[in-house]
């Protein structure tokens, strides 16, 4: 309204630059008159002087009459341009409260957080869409209403001014509970698009915002930065204007943290996944609530069938239990684990005392070794040592496995494809059938070669180097490396260090082995590992910096490099992988090094059959898979047919979005897949901002209450006035009074005969 102070007007227009045009327009009549003055040179001329007389008389009566008509048409051009720049009366006018039209927006909290259970009874979301509908029963049916719903992604579902009351409660009432997060930024957005596009006086525009508003969305993170919520609010606020009574946040509990015990994690420990070997995983408990909980008991489920009950102990507020559980898989495929608790302690939340992980159990792995320099015989080459260690890895399962799983058959070899390939072959390779791919000496490698690579790692791939005599160090500096940019962990030297002292040769440091590779080997200092001599490595240098130096050698020097990259992981052994350079293939920790690697670079599969609340299943079918018949179906829902949609690599099943956390079951032909679809674990802490909190977040802007307070469905005093009408109505009367005077006024305007005489152009 700057623009109203600048004009010196007691009455605000919405658009005060109209108002300013529509007064310079008033000026266009009185412009024309004074044209119109000029158009006649005066000659006296003493024949006429007896008619002059005689005209003296009515003089005074013409003015009158040409200055009411001059003052009718500046009046019905200002007014014109002044409904254009709608003036309005402000809150305080005590005529605005009775005749003003306002606009509603509501924000309506639709999350998880929002199936919560109140002391009282009903849940949060129950509570907030009851006053929300009361809130609309007192409201005048001239205000116009807009609704908005908060979970991801936020959706305008009246996106414009509705009066129609039967069409607005009947939105209200069809307004679901959902499982997603809040999105409250992105309900902003559409929050002030609707009020920047909306017809009301810009002070008859209000928003409600009803939510629990917990304290994990809106409180500042630990860095003292504003969220993302209290940010959007900040912006909400500023677009409403400084009245803090346009902005309303309707809270829809006091309590602030209710009992809520959830699952937030069931995840695996390793990526190799495979029949008969047990696989650990990691389970997590999380006691949001503000008691002690004492009767707590975690359920394992595999496959349908539980296998474990463990008992949780006293878990404290914001206390976390952690359960590790080994579990073995007799058969390949696609199976399905639940980690369930439960309690005899009320629980507000119940979809978040359950998690559900799909896994994808193999009964082999693949293995590509690309040998930089092939041998007449397999240990001749660079690969022969490492393919012989693969494909002799075994493990035996002790009779009580870990964690209390099942013992699988004793002394099982695990089935490890191995692949043994020369450079002029890698580009007919297919790489996406193998999880694991090793460059063992090779020399270099084309830019097309090492984007391949990176591809491949990036899509959940592993790539394991070792160094030699022949790696062209400029290179693979200037293609995997790039500057720390590339798949490669670590710059390499470009000469190989080799040791010189008295011994001539280094050892691998027992110290300091914290990495998941050789954590195995952290109280094994007996280990023929630390025994084997390293004659001569290629030092990595410099080592990028979202890299990890995961074993080193007794200089000091990096020996083992390791690093995400995309979906993938890099793991550079800086020395030889057969022994020109070292003995470790002659070691007996070597199978368990070599295998412990592989283990970690192994591509993870299945991991997109494990969606979040609102994702999407999505399953990639081969050619003859897409012609099979196709259903997808909830454990307690009957079946439905999915659609077949296109993707980079093919054709691919799909059902989005999906609503329900639960176990979905999906039918490819006779193959049958099971997908996981879960809450975020961090939507299950409850605790809410307190209201003095909340006050302070909108920076005293917004009027705080709670649906159970009866004032707060009184309206807000932020009505004002439109004059827009009115004066389009007083313009056109002005227009006809105009149109009226001119008509009678018309023949005595025009000047007289002898006038007319005397004066020439």
């Amino acid at each position: 309204m700057g623009m109203n102070a600048a004009l010196g007007l007691a009455i605000p227009f919405v658009h005060p630059t109209l108002a300013a045009l529509a007064l310079a327009a008033g000026l266009i009549p009185v412009v024309i008159h004074l044209i119109n003055r000029r158009r006649y040179r005066e000659v006296r001329w003493a024949a006429m002087t007896f008619l002059l007389a005689a005209r003296q008389k009515s003089r005074r009566r013409m003015q009158l009459q040409h200055y009411l008509l001059m003052a009718a048409r500046i009046l019905a051009i200002v007014l014109l341009g002044a409904a254009l720049a709608r003036p309005f009366l402000p809150a305080s006018a005590k005529a605005a409260a009775r005749f003003a039209r306002t606009h509603h927006v509501f924000l309506i909290d639709n999350s998880l957080s929002m199936q919560a259970s109140e002391p009282d009874g009903g849940t949060r979301f129950e509570k907030i869409r009851t006053w929300a509908l009361a809130r609309l029963a007192a409201l005048p049916q001239t205000d116009s209403v807009s609704l908005v719903t908060l979970a991801a992604p936020a959706d305008a579902l009246i996106g414009h001014e509705a009066y129609d009351r039967r069409i607005l409660r009947d939105h209200l009432s069809d307004v679901k509970q959902t499982q997603r997060s809040a999105d409250f930024p992105g309900a902003v957005d559409l929050a002030t698009r609707i009020l920047r596009e909306s017809t009301a006086a810009a002070g008859n525009r209000v928003v409600h915002v009803l939510s629990d508003f917990r304290a994990s969305d809106w409180l500042s993170d630990e860095g003292g930065a504003a969220s993302a919520a209290a940010s959007a609010l900040d912006r909400l606020a500023k677009a409403l204007g400084d009245s803090g009574t346009r902005l309303t946040l309707v809270r829809a509990t006091t309590h602030a943290s209710p009992n809520n015990l959830a699952v937030t994690r069931l995840t695996p420990v390793s990526s190799l996944q495979m029949s008969h070997l047990p696989i650990t995983f990691v389970t997590e408990v999380t006691n949001f609530g503000p008691t002690t909980i004492r009767d707590g008991v975690l359920h394992i489920t595999r496959d349908g069938a539980i296998v474990r009950r463990d008992p949780l102990g006293p878990l404290g507020p914001d206390e976390r239990a952690t359960a590790i559980v080994s579990l073995a898989f007799a058969e390949p495929g696609t199976h399905m684990v639940e980690a369930t608790v439960k309690q005899a302690t009320p629980d507000a939340l119940a979809v978040d005392d359950v998690r559900y992980l799909s896994i994808d159990v193999r009964d082999r792995f693949q293995v590509l070794l690309v040998d930089g320099r092939p041998g007449p015989t397999r240990l001749a080459g660079e690969a022969g040592y490492l393919a012989t260690a693969l494909s002799s890895a075994s493990v035996s399962h002790a009779a009580g496995a870990p964690g209390g799983s099942e013992p699988a058959t004793r002394g099982e070899a695990l089935a490890i494809g191995v692949k043994v390939i020369a450079l002029p072959e890698f580009n007919a390779e297919s790489l996406a059938s193998y999880d694991t791919m090793a460059l063992c000496n090779v020399q270099q490698l084309s830019a097309e070669q090492w984007a391949r690579v990176e591809r491949f790692v990036s899509q959940g791939g592993g790539l394991l180097v070792f160094a030699g005599d022949l790696i062209d160090a400029a290179s693979y500096n200037r293609y995997g490396f790039r500057d720390g940019g590339g798949v490669l962990p670590a710059a390499v030297a470009r000469t190989p260090r080799a040791i010189e002292d008295a011994d001539g040769f280094t050892r691998l440091q027992a110290q300091g082995l914290t990495h998941k590779i050789v954590a195995e080997f952290a109280d094994q200092v007996d280990s023929g590992l630390f025994l084997a001599r390293i004659s001569r490595y290629l030092p990595a240098d410099p080592v990028a910096e979202n890299a990890a130096v995961a074993m080193r050698y007794t200089t000091g020097d990096p020996a083992l490099v390791v690093k995400r990259f995309g979906g993938g992981k890099v793991v550079y052994l800086s020395t030889s992988a057969n022994m020109s350079w070292n003995n470790l293939a002659a070691k007996g920790d070597y199978v368990s090094l070599v295998f412990g690697i592989t283990s970690y670079l192994a591509r993870p599969r299945g991991a997109h059959r494990n969606v979040p609340v609102g994702g999407a299943l999505l399953e990639p079918l081969t050619p003859a898979e897409q012609s099979m018949a196709l259903r997808v179906a909830r454990r307690a829902e009957p079946a439905v047919t999915p659609r077949v949609v296109p993707g980079e690599e093919g054709f691919s099943l799909s059902l989005d979005p999906v609503e329900t956390a639960d176990v979905y079951r999906v039918d490819v032909g006779p193959d049958r897949r099971w997908f996981a679809v879960n809450v975020g674990a961090s939507e299950s802490d409850l605790k809410t901002v307190e209201e003095d909190a909340l006050t302070r977040l909108a920076g005293g802007r917004a009027r705080v209450v709670h649906v159970a307070d009866e004032r707060s469905l009184s309206p807000a005093r932020v009505r004002t006035y439109e004059l827009a009408v009115p004066a389009l109505v007083l313009a056109s009367l002005l227009l006809l009074a105009e149109l009226c005077m001119a008509l009678r006024f018309g023949s005595q305007q025009a000047p007289p005969a002898g006038r007319a005489a005397g004066r020439g152009v």
